[in-house]
């Protein structure tokens, strides 16, 4: 099979990050608070609340409570569309929020389905395109979501092939 032809099935419905060019601002970057989970295991039945805190088609940074290292899977809400992507962390830091120590995680997607990077990619151009019109940085953000509990990310089992 030659590289220029895709590859049925599953497996394109994913967007390739690996055809992407390395450049550090390639997506725009919106900052909100959003609901996200870390799915401890590959079902998604044992999921740990955190704070999704930027976005951009490139990954995502995020609040957990506990440390994660290297790749993982994270399902989050933007708006009312609820995703899941692996990601790859390349950053992670302790820090105070609400007078409680949290990690920090600075990630790339490295799995995410090509429906949901175009939702990010229209979700940050419309966020970057507002912000530039001179709406407020206030008027456009997203209202702060608590995550819910971990049994609703089960509804996610139409991501088990990530």
């Amino acid at each position: 099979m030659t590289h220029e032809k895709s590859v049925p099935g599953a497996i394109s419905l994913l967007h390739s990050f690996s055809q992407d060019q390395i450049e550090r601002r390639q997506y725009p970057r919106v900052e909100l608070q959003f609901p996200l989970w870390w799915l401890k295991d590959f079902k998604g039945n044992e999921a740990v609340a955190g704070i999704g805190l930027e976005i951009s088609g490139g990954g995502l940074q995020f609040l957990l409570e506990e440390q994660i290292e290297l790749q993982c899977s994270v399902a989050f809400n933007i708006e009312d569309r609820r995703m899941r992507a692996n990601v790859l962390v390349v950053q992670s830091a302790v820090c105070s929020y609400k007078q409680k120590h949290w990690h920090r995680h600075r990630a790339k997607f490295v799995g995410l389905m090509n429906s949901d990077f175009d939702y990010i990619m229209a979700f940050t151009e419309a966020y970057a395109r507002k912000a530039s019109d001179g709406v407020s940085a206030a008027a456009v953000h997203v209202p702060i979501v608590k995550p819910k509990p971990k049994h609703s990310v089960g509804s996610l089992e139409s991501y088990d092939m990530l």
